[in-house]
């Protein structure tokens, strides 16, 4: 079986999550993707009063409708610091065949992940390219650890490009402004006030 998965805060998820897993899912013909919520995220400070389960419950509004995507919850079950270094060394217990997707940033900033170097032979990567990054500096770096690592890095190819993240979304929310988000997953901010008083 062959099992992307997607991990992240998802404080919100948004669309531009939803727009990735299915594109990953289409081009690598993956046969599941798995979102991952973080509990605690290593890299990023999260001042949020947003909690885990109500972030969780954002991601379970947001692919509801979607039989092929599913919500794993090892890391907030697990408690404390989330690496992906363990959930990787978790869902390789589980699948034989693992695609880690993410966005350009997670490529430049690897380096910066716990054990880095044994996660990069460990699992195959789907990389999309997005804001501020240019596709040819991207490829560049990609080839560069795919080489040096002996990783297997692949860019996504049919990919529109979206410069979208969950920090701007917050900002977005507290001005009004187009959420940018899935519908239920709107619904479900504004009844419970969320982000308003962050």
């Amino acid at each position: 079986m062959k099992v992307g998965f997607l991990g992240g805060s998802f404080n919100p998820i948004h669309n531009g999550h939803i727009k990735l897993a299915l594109s990953a899912k289409k081009e690598f013909s993956l046969d599941k993707v798995l979102f991952i919520p973080t509990n605690i995220n290593p890299i990023k400070e999260n001042k949020s009063k947003v909690s885990t389960m109500q972030r969780l419950k954002m991601v379970e509004l947001a692919i509801e409708e979607y039989p092929f995507f599913e919500i794993d919850t090892y890391e907030i079950d697990k408690k404390g610091v989330s690496y992906t270094i363990d959930t990787v060394s978790y869902l390789k217990d589980k699948y034989n065949d693992l695609f880690f997707i993410g966005g350009a940033d997670l490529v430049f900033e690897i380096h910066k992940w716990k054990d880095y170097e044994t996660l990069l032979k460990e699992v195959n990567f789907i990389i999309a390219n997005r804001p501020p990054y240019k596709k040819e500096e991207l490829k560049e770096k990609t080839d560069l650890l795919n080489k040096e690592y002996n990783a297997k890095i692949t860019l996504l190819e049919n990919f529109n490009l979206i410069d979208l993240s969950s920090s701007e979304i917050r900002k977005n929310i507290l001005k009004n402004n187009s959420l940018k988000i899935p519908e239920k997953v709107a619904q479900y901010i504004i009844e419970n006030n969320l982000y308003y008083n962050d």
